[in-house]
């Protein structure tokens, strides 16, 4: 429970990759802090205790590459915060939210066979001023599935139970 605590921390990591694997990570805030990195996860669980403004994994600053790959992520008010860099949900990978699944500015986005959820009011994928998105299949819930602002995006194929399916603003893309 201390404000403080990072369950991972990968920084500057000099083009080295670092691959996680099956961990179980309960902590409040700050599952999984990348600065700078390439990051790989493979299975691990990642769960929060419900706090309002916190992040399951914060991509805090750099051009990171995160790939989690059958990661479940829950209890967070953002499931993945990426401001920047390129992110690949694969494998079932589950990333919940209360406010967010995903909120990622500036990053490029893809999934293949994934699953992102934003709670009764939130949003499930979040994305702003990508260069592409690219999402097959991608299961969606929350009040609003995907949200697209400025940004290129095609989404092929999944499931939606969201109160509003797709939001697209200043964006061309495909849905099929």
């Amino acid at each position: 429970l201390s404000p403080n605590a990072v369950g991972i921390s990968a920084t500057d990591c000099d083009g080295i990759d670092i691959d996680s694997g099956a961990n179980t990570i309960i902590l409040s805030d700050n599952a999984i802090l990348v600065e700078n990195c390439n990051f790989n996860d493979n299975a691990s669980v990642l769960s929060g205790d419900g706090s309002s403004s916190t992040n399951g994994i914060n991509s805090a600053v750099g051009s990171n590459t995160i790939s989690l790959y059958a990661t479940t992520i829950s209890g967070f008010d953002t499931g993945v915060e990426m401001p920047s860099g390129t992110l690949s949900l694969m494998g079932d990978a589950s990333i919940a939210g209360a406010s967010y699944g995903v909120h990622a500015t500036s990053a490029t986005v893809s999934a293949v066979h994934a699953a992102v959820d934003g709670g009764s009011a939130g949003t499930g994928l979040y994305v702003e001023d990508s260069p592409d998105v690219w999402v097959y299949p991608l299961d969606a819930s929350g009040d609003v599935g995907v949200h697209i602002v400025n940004s290129p995006f095609r989404w092929d194929g999944g499931t939606v139970d969201a109160t509003t399916a797709l939001k697209v603003d200043e964006s061309v893309g495909t849905v099929e």
